[in-house]
């Protein structure tokens, strides 16, 4: 049994080695400015995805969600709450790089649509549907939605049948707009590892491949529609979520290696999707390897060493006694945020920080508007 531990840990230790030396020529390979987006004359982005994309559905799904109060959203206090964090979101940032405004949640009916494209996403939003979860003995929050991405590429195609302005000339509309299928699946993972107690091992091998297999249907139904640039980005490295003191050897590599699991088996995928639609332009979007590119160094980056999230859920009468789920971030009575959320990566145990997300934008950004081969 000792000889079988320590060949795991050697096997570990190389494999995490070969995932910094790859996530550090991702850093160096794309440090272009992230404006770049701009070239690609988009008019409109579409997003599905979970808690790391919504920008307002869960909110309206269920006002008493923490996402409602500060600290979260403190850096837009112009905008309506409704992000998990702190502020933008990698997909504000892609926006914002593609020359667009923000893109409204689907649910906010009192929006005024500009037509620039619409967010989809919500937070704990599954790939596979609760019917299915169950049936794997897969446990979730009762908060859980039940809003899952089949369900969201439904808001889609509603959305576009319902507006006047999709009347006419739809497909060539839909020419000039990008699709973004995730990140998503975060939640069935950790739904799995952490409610069910699930092994990396039966994960790998008894839900990532139905995820993907979904993923990649529901890229389908997208191109069928009339889609034309879709980008289907892989999920974080999450094992590191909580990882103190930004140590990636203290990583939770059961975690990661179903990240990595999944990101492989999608891009599989992505490949199959490809030569089954060549005039459609499908890039795969490496979040894995951008975030890795900078949590080893967070320290030189500027970082804070914390061994807590920013917003970590301490309540103000039990001072010291760290992540408290039962008092979450955002919730009466619990203590403010950190003092420099910018130096901080890890917002409020399963989210990021503005300044990470921004990070990841910068790296993300420019990769993507290369695959689509935009030019100035």
């Amino acid at each position: 049994m000792a000889t079988k531990a320590c060949l795991f840990f050697m096997l570990s230790s190389l494999f995490l080695l070969w995932k910094l030396k790859v996530s550090s020529s991702f850093l160096l390979r794309n440090s272009s400015n992230a404006a770049s987006l701009k070239a690609c004359n988009l008019e409109a982005i579409y997003q599905f995805g979970d808690s790391f994309s919504d920008t307002g559905n869960a909110i309206r799904e269920n006002k008493a969600l923490e996402a409602t109060k500060l600290p979260y959203g403190l850096n837009l206090p112009r905008e309506p709450k409704g992000r998990f964090s702190d502020g933008m979101l990698v997909i504000d940032f892609e926006a914002q790089a593609a020359g667009l405004p923000f893109l409204k949640p689907y649910l906010d009916r009192k929006a005024k649509d500009y037509h620039n494209g619409k967010n989809f996403a919500v937070s704990s939003a599954s790939v596979l549907p609760k019917s299915v979860l169950k049936k794997k003995s897969i446990f979730f929050p009762e908060t859980m939605t039940n809003i899952t991405l089949r369900k969201q590429v439904d808001w889609m195609v509603t959305y576009f049948n319902e507006t006047p302005y999709f009347s006419k000339d739809r497909s060539e509309k839909l020419k000039r707009s990008l699709f973004f299928i995730g990140p998503m699946a975060h939640g069935d993972y950790m739904y799995s590892m952490d409610l069910s107690r699930k092994s990396s091992e039966w994960v790998n091998s008894n839900l990532v491949p139905d995820v993907v297999q979904t993923i990649k249907e529901t890229a389908t139904r997208v191109i069928a529609f009339g889609a034309v640039k879709v980008v289907i980005p892989g999920i974080y490295a999450f094992g590191c979520f909580k990882a103190p003191g930004y140590n990636a050897s203290l990583c939770d590599q059961g975690k990661n290696s179903v990240a990595t699991t999944h990101n492989d088996l999608l891009q599989r995928a992505i490949e199959e999707l490809k030569k089954q639609h060549p005039n459609v332009t499908i890039v795969y979007a490496d979040y894995y390897s951008a975030f890795m590119s900078f949590f080893p160094k967070a320290l030189s980056l500027g970082f804070e060493p914390a061994n807590k999230p920013c917003c970590s859920g301490t309540h103000k009468n039990r001072p010291g006694q760290g992540f408290n789920p039962d008092n979450m971030c955002g919730k009466p009575g619990v203590l403010q945020a950190c003092a420099n959320p910018e130096k901080r990566i890890n917002w409020d145990g399963s989210h990021m920080t503005q300044h990470a997300y921004k990070l990841i934008a910068d790296l993300i950004i420019p990769d993507i508007a290369a695959k689509l081969k935009c030019s100035a």
